[in-house]
């Protein structure tokens, strides 16, 4: 992993020596903070049993050049399950060269609860690339992550977005299209470290009456359970590459000097099922269309203006 984080260090340099002449002199350094609200944390189409919504604090800083840092901690609100579920630290680099190609990395790393069951619980780093270009009417895009855990993802995927603007560019809709395709290991671990092996809490209401005479009344208990469930389970193994979830996403960003508000829709359509060896016979999982949304707003430490450098994060 060190070896991993050294080169990933080693491109940024590269990258941002290669391309800091095309950035802008009028681009300024500002830190940020935003909070973060997420219905439902889904990946690649695929989500537990139960619901994991997340309040997420964020706080982050980019630099002119096109170097970002920011950290943040993701609340799971769940009756019975209040905990801070992950803690990301991460750093990298966007940048543009014209008005047409965009591109940038980001390594970040991951501290989850042992008691997580997100289906990234398993993945405790995770290096990512990007790259774009904007034809007359839509944006070309694709990407590349590798994410670390105890096996090795490695996890492509191709997009396409137009973008439309109003309100003097401060309000940007930009509906995209998305394939993800990539191996199955992060998922693996889920499935038989988490699914199936982790504390579940579960709330139930019972109990109640009501009396008369000088006065009434009426009550109710509510009694809260935790069930450990362990259950060996095993993936059949999938060699390859496959396509994983196709997505349907439509980011709605206001943005002014201080201020950045965004909502962000996501119809995800997950495809091609694992085997589950069930421990005494084989199924295959039941896939679902998953929707999520994220709600976020930022206020900026210093006036900077709305970027339009699309794989700007913040």
């Amino acid at each position: 992993m060190k070896t991993a984080f050294i080169a990933f260090v080693i491109s940024l340099i590269l990258l941002s020596s290669a391309s800091f002449a095309q950035e802008a002199s009028s681009k300024k350094s500002y830190g940020w903070a935003g909070l973060q609200f997420t219905s439902d944390a889904a990946y690649l189409g695929r989500k537990d049993s139960v619901a994991i919504p997340y309040i997420t604090p964020q706080i982050g800083f980019i630099h002119s050049s096109g170097w970002n840092i920011t950290g943040s901690l993701s609340y799971l609100p769940r009756s019975g399950d209040n905990r801070i579920d992950v803690f990301t630290l991460g750093t990298g680099y966007d940048f543009s060269i014209g008005d047409k190609f965009y591109a940038g990395a980001e390594y970040s790393h991951n501290f989850f609860s042992n008691k997580s069951y997100s289906v990234l619980a398993g993945v405790a780093n995770s290096i990512s690339a990007y790259g774009g270009y904007a034809l007359s009417f839509i944006d070309l895009g694709a990407g590349a992550d590798v994410n670390f855990g105890s096996e090795t993802d490695f996890l492509v995927n191709g997009n396409i977005t137009h973008e439309f603007t109003a309100c003097n560019n401060k309000l940007r809709i930009a509906p995209s299209f998305i394939v993800n395709a990539g191996q199955y290991n992060t998922y693996i671990t889920y499935y038989t470290q988490k699914r199936y092996n982790v504390n579940r809490t579960s709330k139930s209401n019972s109990g109640q009456g009501n009396g008369r005479g000088n006065g009434s009344g009426s009550g109710s208990t509510t009694t809260t359970t935790t069930t450990t469930t362990t259950t060996t389970v095993n993936i059949q193994q999938v060699q390859g590459f496959h396509v994983l979830d196709y997505e349907l996403k439509m980011p709605v960003t206001y943005e002014t000097d201080r201020f950045k508000f965004v909502f962000t829709p996501v119809y995800m359509m997950p495809v091609n099922p694992a085997q589950v060896d069930m421990g005494g016979y084989t199924k295959t999982e039941t896939l679902h269309p998953v929707f999520t949304a994220q709600i976020m707003a930022v206020v900026k430490f210093s006036k900077a203006k709305a970027s339009n450098r699309k794989g700007h994060k913040v």
